[in-house]
């Protein structure tokens, strides 16, 4: 049976995570950059059916945009908290196995006396 386990380089991890989460303003920019374009449409057209129509499609989309962005920076920052949970819970395995194998040699040395209590040579 193969022994299975995560192996990561978190600094890469989280530098990444927070590479995505900084794309965040990037996105609302474009949706605010997509909006007034309609926006300025909605202006020069001049016809109450298409402005209308321009309004009620702006109001239909705008939170599904702004959603995308909201959703990179959430992918963003469980990235880097998945990165940094990861380093964390490898910090504690090792300070957990080096307290256990202290305790587990300290115990061998008690077990290895020969049993009529002589002294080993």
């Amino acid at each position: 049976m193969a022994d299975y386990y995560y192996q990561m380089t978190t600094d890469q991890v989280h530098h990444s995570g927070r590479a995505v989460t900084d794309l965040t303003d990037g996105a609302f920019g474009l949706a605010r950059r997509y909006f007034g374009l309609i926006d300025d449409e909605r202006g020069v057209v001049g016809h109450q059916r298409v402005s209308g129509a321009l309004d009620r499609y702006r109001t239909t989309w705008q939170p599904a945009v702004n959603e995308v962005a909201l959703e990179i920076d959430a992918l963003g920052g469980a990235t880097a908290g998945g990165a940094v949970m990861v380093a964390a819970a490898d910090d504690d395995a090792g300070h957990l196995l080096n307290v256990q194998a202290g305790a587990a040699q300290a115990a061998g040395s008690a077990l290895s006396r020969p049993i009529d209590g002589s002294v080993a040579v």
